[in-house]
């Protein structure tokens, strides 16, 4: 009989992005959640950690608690030689960020230990369609209609593709938004700063916009799969007014013919954010669920 070790996790490096993203195709894996620029990016203010074994990975969310991780990523044995190892080392432990397909496997394998399953609607990621959002038809797109043509109209906004020259005007916009807004619930400017500190090496893109040769706003990401762009940060100076829905039309106008779809990520169970990317009128949200397996007080 295989005895199973415990798993040892640490701080996620940039040597660790190939492998991350090799599993994570290969297991079909869908939530942003669980690309390599989120997980590094986002690695200190989450309390993230990571654990990488043959054809398997698996996330420590210390922020959240002691016994908390993200569900395993990998090939279905790997998963549960994953969790048999983790309840070496606790009773219970608590997952986060599982899919529809994962939520069966546990509830297969582990189903009498299996104590609680709830969708977390905090950590859905909402899912714009590209071709619908550039159609722009029907009432349910009356406003983000008006806001567009409105910028058209009375407004000289310039866009070009986010250099490494430009960063500093991406960094300037950030620090003027972080002055304006009360980030306690979520802030994001540490991983902000990771993502532009390794903007080339993670392969980010992004568009940076200006009016009258100042910059107002950007959106910067990377593409999570074949038919998708993640949108990992997407910024306005709040004196810019409504350019939001402008900037998301020309992220997709530029995209249109390479992918299907634009994830604008969760809402981190924020209200305000939440009520904003809805305004986007996604085609729909990817559900995930917490779920606890074994004992867990």
């Amino acid at each position: 009989m295989k005895t199973l070790e415990k798993c040892e996790f640490r701080i996620i490096s940039m040597e660790d992005e190939e492998e991350v993203e090799r599993i994570r195709s290969m297991s079909g894996e869908t939530s942003s959640s669980y690309s390599f620029p989120v997980l590094f990016c986002w690695q200190e203010e989450l309390g993230l950690s990571i654990c990488v074994e043959e054809d398997c990975f698996t996330v420590k969310y210390a922020m959240v608690g002691e016994r908390d991780y993200f569900f395993p990523c990998g090939k279905p044995e790997r998963v549960k030689e994953a969790i048999d190892r983790l309840l070496l080392q606790d009773e219970g432990v608590r997952f986060h960020f599982i899919s529809e397909k994962n939520r069966e496997f546990l509830q297969k394998t582990y189903g009498e230990e299996l104590l609680f399953l709830d969708e977390d609607r905090a950590s859905c990621d909402y899912v714009i369609d590209v071709e619908k959002f550039l159609a722009l038809r029907g009432k349910e797109y009356s406003k983000i209609r008006y806001y567009i043509n409105k910028v058209r109209r009375q407004r000289q906004i310039r866009f070009l593709p986010i250099k490494p020259s430009d960063l500093s005007e991406v960094l300037e916009i950030e620090a003027r938004w972080e002055m304006e807004h009360d980030t306690m619930d979520m802030a994001d400017e540490k991983a902000q700063q990771m993502a532009l500190a390794h903007y080339e090496e993670l392969g980010m893109r992004g568009i940076l916009f200006r009016e009258n040769s100042r910059p107002v706003g950007y959106i910067i990401g990377r593409l999570l799969h074949d038919d998708t762009f993640d949108v990992h940060f997407m910024k306005k100076l709040p004196e810019a007014g409504r350019i939001d829905f402008y900037m998301l039309y020309i992220l997709c106008r530029m995209l249109k013919g390479y992918v299907d779809y634009v994830n604008l990520e969760d809402d981190m169970g924020h209200e305000g954010l939440r009520e904003k990317k809805l305004l986007y009128r996604p085609e729909e949200y990817q559900k995930v669920y917490i779920g606890v397996v074994g004992e867990n007080e």
